[in-house]
């Protein structure tokens, strides 16, 4: 089992963007996943885990001077925050996010980071 705290602000996987014939990953996106990457080969120095895994995602996101809410209902998606991490953990966590067979994920708000727990099945 891994089990990791990551202090980073969360940010969700933009929409893929398109100029012209191509196509392209928002900025933002993209720099959240490099970031992320390095600090998951900070923390974690063993080998990707093989085989059925069951991950558990815990997002906690700085809450907007505009929300009135407790719970964070509002954008960011969740499923856009999962898909990030899911992304960026590739060949670090595990060799392909394909492995995960059950997932776990919730969002609140408080100090920013992402708590990642991995289970093999």
């Amino acid at each position: 089992m891994i089990t990791l705290n990551i202090d980073i602000e969360p940010v969700p996987q933009g929409r893929p963007r398109f100029g012209g014939r191509f196509c392209y990953t928002p900025h933002k996106s993209k720099a959240f996943k490099k970031d992320l990457q390095y600090r998951l080969k900070q923390a974690y120095k063993g080998p990707p885990l093989e085989g059925p895994l069951v991950v558990s995602l815990d997002f906690s996101l700085t809450k907007p001077k505009s929300v009135k809410r407790v719970i964070p209902s509002v954008k960011p998606d969740l499923d856009n925050l999962v898909k990030a991490v899911l992304d960026a953990a590739n060949l670090i966590l595990w060799l392909d996010d394909a492995q995960i067979v059950g997932f776990y994920a919730s969002k609140h708000y408080g100090k920013p980071g992402i708590f990642i727990e991995v289970k093999t099945v």
